[in-house]
């Protein structure tokens, strides 16, 4: 019998009941705890993923995420909008926490979802 396991973040609030709840759905609020317990909210985070969880085209993910030339693009999300932003439904609907839009690989402030299970 395969038993779902819910994602959380590090302070202990679920983002979904399972993995495909989060590919479905995504996640019920926005991945805005580090691994260090710092929170950041309305930041890019680099995901390579469209808004159905499926890997982009290998062009758009920075070699591998091994590059940082401005020549080269990758896909970018929005781990949460501000609280009280208009965007916060577009956020949902629109899966910007996946697919925001596209940034040049030179910008270096960005973050990476991580999961374990």
């Amino acid at each position: 019998m395969f038993i779902a396991t819910p994602y959380v973040l590090r302070n202990g609030v679920k983002i979904a009941a399972s993995f495909e709840d989060l590919v479905q759905k995504g996640p019920a609020v926005g991945i805005t705890i580090t691994d260090t317990f710092e929170v950041l909210v309305n930041k890019r985070v680099w995901t390579h993923t469209t808004h159905e969880g499926k890997a982009v085209p290998d062009d758009h993910h920075c070699d591998q995420w091994t590059s940082n030339s401005f020549k080269m693009q990758a896909i970018v999300g929005k781990n949460m909008p501000l609280e009280g932003s208009p965007d916060l439904k577009a956020w949902a609907d629109e899966r910007w926490w996946t697919r925001y839009e596209e940034r040049g690989c030179n910008t270096l402030q960005f973050r990476l979802y991580c999961f374990e299970n």
